[in-house]
């Protein structure tokens, strides 16, 4: 074990000690947190999967953790990171690397009320933590000019769509495929040319090609996936994306795609529902949606 890992089980232990937590613990983690409670890190990596259900969601064991947070936040910034500097120094003395570095999963998917109480009115909180921590936020909070992380945080990135097109496009098609083939193997599943027009419709997202290949395997009942069967479900996929498209978006869609702004209120819901992709200071409307939506010529 780590030289810290005991100041953090102090702290697990310490916003834990609630009844209601452990009756909660005990239910939702199927019965193997009673064995565990004690465990602090190791009883959240052994219990990964279960435990971030019960401490990401609304429910007794969240809501008392974010009550004792609250009672003195920045007496638990000062155990966190006296904890820190004693991993970090571990890490680096059993040549585990040179630093640590923590990536926060999912904080994108946060509803906007959570992503202001933590990175606009307790900035100052996550500023005081000793580390260096990864955190993608809500792309409506990116473009809200009175909430915008960058208001507290200087070390800001908006990390663009991958463009399938133009003088590099051959290798970073070749890129995203080997997302899907090196999750499964591509030929069992898919005819030859399906995976090549999974990825022309991602639109350089990741998530989005994700879901489109999910799509198609499911369209296929088992089988092969034809190109027709693909097309049928990436169809499918435009014609669920459509729904989200307003009036109010085909008016400002109508601008053009050059005459659009990112602090546009109609832009940014199309940025935030993948109506509209970005890539370094251009716009694209989602290929799923070119059956769906007709653009004005390009001037």
């Amino acid at each position: 074990m780590l030289t810290g890992t005991s100041d953090f089980e102090a702290l697990a232990r310490q916003l834990r000690s609630s009844e209601s937590i452990e009756t909660e613990t005990t239910h939702k983690l199927s019965g193997q947190a009673s064995a565990e409670a004690g465990g602090g890190f190791n009883f959240l990596v052994k219990l990964q999967g279960e435990a971030k259900a019960v401490l990401s969601s609304e429910n007794a064991t969240s809501k008392k953790i974010r009550e004792e947070v609250r009672k003195n936040p920045l007496a638990i910034v000062r155990q966190i990171n006296a904890a820190l500097v004693s991993m970090r120094e571990a890490v680096q003395k059993h040549g585990l690397g040179r630093d640590i570095l923590f990536i926060i999963d999912g904080s994108e998917k946060l509803r906007f009320e959570v992503y202001e109480e933590l990175f606009i009115k307790n900035a100052n909180l996550l500023q005081s933590l000793s580390l260096n921590m990864l955190i993608a936020v809500p792309i409506n909070a990116y473009y809200r000019i009175e909430a915008a992380p960058s208001q507290n945080f200087s070390h800001s990135l908006l990390i663009p769509m991958i463009k399938l097109t133009g003088p590099k496009a051959a290798r970073a098609n070749e890129l995203f495929k080997k997302v899907i083939e090196r999750r499964i193997q591509a030929d069992l599943f898919f005819e030859p040319g399906v995976l090549d027009e999974c990825v022309r419709y991602s639109g350089g997202c990741i998530r989005q090609l994700l879901r489109i290949v999910n799509a198609v395997i499911y369209k296929a009942l088992g089988q092969r996936a034809s190109l027709a069967v693909a097309q049928a479900a990436i169809r499918a996929e435009g014609s669920t994306l459509n729904q989200v498209v307003t009036s109010e978006h085909v008016k400002v869609l109508e601008k053009g795609l050059d005459n659009l702004r990112p602090n546009d209120p109609g832009v940014r819901e199309m940025l935030l529902q993948l109506v509209l992709l970005k890539y370094n200071g251009n716009f694209r409307l989602n290929p799923l949606l070119t059956d769906f939506v007709t653009l004005p010529p390009a001037p």
